[in-house]
């Protein structure tokens, strides 16, 4: 995933994307297998049964396919877009409209991780939780995340060295 365009338009000077990463590519291929079985299902038990001769069907279906495909190969990862820079976590949402929020590590308070067991298992990923001072709730939601433990030390190894650097005395 390369969003430099995206991150240009964001980051601030002297600011570098030190990890950039989306929805895991694992999620969004089993969603999308998913997506293609059952849009095959539910056209075959509308009765529409697929035939070589029949151009509607195979159009029929082909859409569906490239509307699943559409959304979980293309939208989906550009759609959220997120960094870890040597400053703060950027979280961008959207495609066409967008939002973008960013988290600076000296207000992280804690970062949690939930994974459920078809997570843990199948996928290995996960939902990472953070939650900044002055909020009793969670500011950023990162859901279905690639290997949410590492992602998660990533972060608290940025914002460790961060305080390291600010608290520094002058020799």
């Amino acid at each position: 995933m390369n969003n430099q365009k995206l991150w240009r338009k964001i980051l601030g000077q002297n600011e570098q994307v030190i990890y950039e990463f989306t929805i895991s590519w694992v999620y969004r291929g089993l969603s999308l297998a998913i997506w293609l079985v059952l849009s095959l299902a539910i056209i075959l038990a509308t009765g529409l049964y697929f035939s070589l001769i029949d151009l509607v069907i195979a159009s029929v279906i082909i859409i569906f396919w490239l509307i699943g495909w559409f959304y979980f190969i293309f939208y989906l990862p550009r759609a959220n877009a997120f960094c870890l820079t040597n400053r703060r976590i950027v979280v961008h949402r959207g495609w066409l409209s967008s939002r973008a929020i960013s988290v600076n590590y000296s207000q992280i308070t804690d970062v949690s991780v939930e994974q459920n067991v078809w997570q843990k298992l199948i996928t290995n990923d996960g939902v990472i939780s953070i939650n900044t001072a002055g909020t009793d709730s969670q500011e950023v939601f990162l859901s279905n995340i690639n290997n949410p433990y590492l992602l998660k030390q990533r972060l608290e190894n940025l914002s460790d060295q961060l305080s390291k650097q600010n608290f520094k005395t002058p020799a």
